[in-house]
């Protein structure tokens, strides 16, 4: 009996094994290409848990397979330290005479059209009430609706967010006379220059502007990429999965399946795009927004590219951004140019909406690209 449950963990440990290793390589292959692997980049956290479990395992037994665990592990420690950063900057850069004014404060945060949609004005003047007292620079907002059914219409809108006057509001298209989707940017900084990144057959949209800040002009994207577009009865499912094993309905896996299938493949050419224009950018920049997928992930990468995550650089814990499913996932980030200095990244765990903001502030490094 022994040695068949010592088989039964050698399986055991080499399927892990793969699986961490098939996470690994899933950033670097689109969904395009071989949407399956999006999966295992999905799966990351649970493999390392596992891979760690046998580590120990292995090592009680005295078994060689723990040597090549913990290679496998250690190959993929960047992965690691984005979901709980151990390595990150030195405070000193701060204060350093490379590093100058002003402060940058930026706020990022996914506001679920303001639950107007639950005829809930209140929620809607509550979020902006919240936003306004973070007293941040620039804010970047996903998912905004205004809407003259809710008696919520734009005037409304940036009465409550007067601290930043400079604003850069767009639509997605085909949008009735009363209700307008889309996303926003406020500036205390003056707005030089201002577009927008549409993606086709998609209900998904990112912005940019150009600051004008000191002696200084900033790049401000603000994104909102493709999500998996769950309904109820899919959170429901995954938020009572004990209650579901014992008779699992397989439609609901395949509508779930499905659905996440599709939001991999377009949300890879929707990242691919925006890195393109990323790079045309003649300033430094700051990239922010929902992009509705985990630090690993070929969306993340692709956008990422050379830039710094400012949750790795100055963040702390697990970063968590998105409420709805536990456990959850960091889904919403700030990244920025080499040349930004990132510190006192915040997740404020407000409940306005099912996502959490984030904010951070940055310095200029004058030695910096």
């Amino acid at each position: 009996m022994k040695k068949l449950f010592q088989i039964f963990a050698l399986l055991l440990s080499t399927l892990l094994i793969i699986s961490i290793l098939l996470a690994y390589i899933s950033v670097w292959i689109s969904p395009e290409r071989i949407w399956f692997l999006a999966f295992f980049g999905l799966s990351y956290p649970y493999f390392l848990i596992g891979n760690l479990f046998f580590f120990f395992y292995w090592i009680f037994h005295k078994k060689k397979l723990s040597i090549l665990i913990l290679i496998v592990i250690l190959l993929g420690f960047n992965h690691f330290n984005s979901y709980i950063p151990i390595i990150r900057k030195d405070n000193k850069v701060l204060q350093s005479s490379s590093v100058s004014g002003p402060e940058i404060n930026i706020l990022s945060y996914n506001v679920r059209m303001f639950n107007l949609f639950e005829k809930e004005t209140r929620t809607a003047e509550k979020t902006l009430q919240f936003i306004n007292q973070e007293n941040t620079d620039i804010i970047c907002l996903q998912e905004v609706l205004i809407s003259n059914y809710y008696d919520f219409n734009l005037s409304s809108f940036k009465k409550h967010l007067k601290n930043t006057p400079y604003l850069y509001i767009q639509y997605l298209n085909n949008q009735s006379k009363d209700h307008h989707y889309g996303l926003a940017i406020f500036s205390k900084y003056p707005i030089i220059n201002k577009g927008r990144i549409d993606y086709k057959n998609a209900n998904n949209l990112s912005l940019f502007v150009d600051l004008l800040v000191g002696q200084d002009t900033l790049r401000i994207y603000n994104n909102h990429l493709q999500s998996f577009r769950l309904g109820s009865d899919n959170l429901k499912f995954l938020t009572n999965f004990e209650e579901a094993i014992e008779d699992p309905p397989l439609s609901e896996v395949k509508d779930i399946s499905s659905k996440m299938k599709r939001a991999y493949v377009k949300r890879a050419g929707q990242a691919r795009e925006l890195s393109a224009h990323i790079q045309t950018s003649p300033y430094s920049v700051i990239v922010c927004g929902d992009f509705n997928d985990t630090p690993v992930s070929y969306t993340y990468r692709k956008i990422k590219n050379n830039m710094k995550d400012a949750f790795i650089e100055s963040g702390k814990g697990l970063g968590k951004t998105y409420s709805q499913i536990i456990p959850s996932y960091r889904i919403d980030y700030i990244l920025h140019s080499d040349r930004l200095v990132a510190y006192d990244f915040r997740t404020i765990k407000e409940g306005y909406s099912d996502h959490y903001p984030i904010r951070c502030s940055f310095l200029l490094n004058n030695t910096g690209n």
